[in-house]
């Protein structure tokens, strides 16, 4: 057993983001203590998570399925993308969990401790993290201190100081039902991500289909819509869709899912003190445009992992700029445009290489130039003009500012662990 050589860490919350974090850390060399503690007493399915593949998944043993070719539908017809390069796929969550867990148990410098709630973290004096200057920690169980603390508990951690909601502050609400038919009615070869229906107000509906083989399908039930939409009766919905689309099918219905994502524009803090450090959702990393944020979690983490074995200064925002206005503007779209699913719909044309990469945050300036050119221009421009109209949420690593001041509400948990998770979170790019 090698003594650690940095100095002790510790991750509050052992979600994927914890999780992810302290596998990053380890792969960049970092050989400190780590101390992992969630509230959690074990691990089982708990969500799905979807993205496209790029060179730098993490977990890519958790895959159980990729589909070169995706649609979306609505009004207009499908469209069909397909890109060998970036499929799309899915991870399950037990195999995420236990890849996770198998790197953690192999490292001697890494202990997990389940079971116990985080209380609070109150930050020492000084400039920021290192000796002299510690983070206390308080659990249901104990008092520890390290240097370095990574907080990991998702928009709900109770060490998040409440935020204003933004104008634009959007909820992802699903339901979902894993069934399996007695007959073939699913095309296996092409995964679904909206196809549009009816809805009334402001937002989006539509239903997400994961289809692992003709006969056994993840189908939900999604809207997009704001914060303060009133409560639908989705699995009533979802099973009266399911028997329009398939009459002809008996089917069993082998798990369920619900959950809801916040997508905002808000730009959110990494930094609430010295020596105390927020990752994942609480930290930006849900794409406020489609809810995704699998993919902009590995790239945290391993950001701050690099910095981390190298001494460098912790990055700063999760999002880059130029997205988080595109995404602004895009909300702002959504909640103006008496068609929003066109938006969409726009969105998924580009070309698929460059939407894969776009989504995932894995590409550059021409994905993003590419991502503008696709979608209506008047609408848009419109709407990045109301938007920066209307305010701009300004984070530092330490501090945040409102960004405008019209209808909204506080993020609400989702019924699922609030840790953060689907290339659409639960299925937490």
């Amino acid at each position: 057993m090698r003594p650690a050589t940095h100095p002790p860490i510790i991750v509050l919350g052992a979600g994927l983001s914890g999780l992810s974090l302290t596998c990053a850390l380890l792969d960049a060399g970092v050989r400190s203590s780590i101390t992992l503690i969630d509230r959690r007493r074990g691990y089982t399915r708990d969500r799905t998570w979807c993205t496209w593949e790029t060179a730098d998944l993490r977990f890519p043993s958790a895959v159980t399925h990729r589909w070169a070719s995706w649609s979306v539908g609505g009004p207009d017809g499908v469209q069909i993308a397909t890109s060998h390069r970036h499929p799309y796929v899915h991870l399950a969550a037990e195999r995420v969990y236990v890849a996770a867990l198998e790197r953690i148990d192999a490292a001697p410098t890494v202990t997990l401790c389940l079971g116990e709630s985080v209380r609070d973290a109150v930050c020492g004096p000084g400039p920021g993290p290192g000796p002299g200057a510690p983070v206390r920690v308080t659990t249901s169980a104990r008092t520890l201190e390290a240097p370095l603390v990574f907080d990991a508990l998702g928009p709900h951690s109770p060490l998040a100081a409440g935020a204003p909601p933004d104008r634009l502050d959007f909820a992802q609400r699903f339901v979902g039902w894993e069934i399996e038919s007695d007959r073939p009615v699913f095309n296996p070869a092409v995964a679904t991500l909206m196809d549009f229906l009816p809805h009334a107000g402001v937002g989006v509906t539509f239903l997400y289909l994961l289809p692992f083989s003709p006969t056994r399908a993840l189908i939900e039930h999604t809207a997009i819509e704001p914060l303060a939409a009133p409560a639908v009766d989705r699995d009533a919905a979802l099973a009266e869709e399911i028997a329009r689309r398939w009459p002809e099918i008996r089917y069993e219905c082998r798990h369920r899912e619900r959950g809801l994502i916040p997508m905002t524009p808000r730009r959110f803090p990494t930094e609430r003190g010295p020596g105390l450090y927020t990752i994942g959702a609480a930290a930006g990393a849900i794409r406020p445009s489609s809810g995704y944020a699998y993919s902009r979690i590995q790239r945290q983490v391993s950001a701050v992992a690099g910095a981390v074995a190298t001494g460098r200064p912790l990055p700063g925002d999760v999002a880059d700029p130029r997205t988080l206005l595109l995404d602004r503007a895009f909300l702002q779209a959504l909640a103006s445009s008496p068609d929003p699913a066109r938006l969409f719909q726009a969105a998924a044309a580009m070309e698929p290489d460059a939407f894969a990469r776009f989504m995932t945050d894995a590409g550059g300036p021409r994905d993003v130039l590419a991502a503008v050119r696709a979608l209506p221009v008047r609408e848009m421009g419109a709407a990045a003009l109301a938007s920066l109209a209307g305010g701009w949420g300004r984070a530092g690593r330490r501090g945040w500012a409102p960004a405008g001041d019209g209808p909204g509400g506080a993020e609400r948990p989702r019924a699922a662990d609030p840790a953060t998770a689907s290339g659409r979170v639960p299925r937490y790019p």
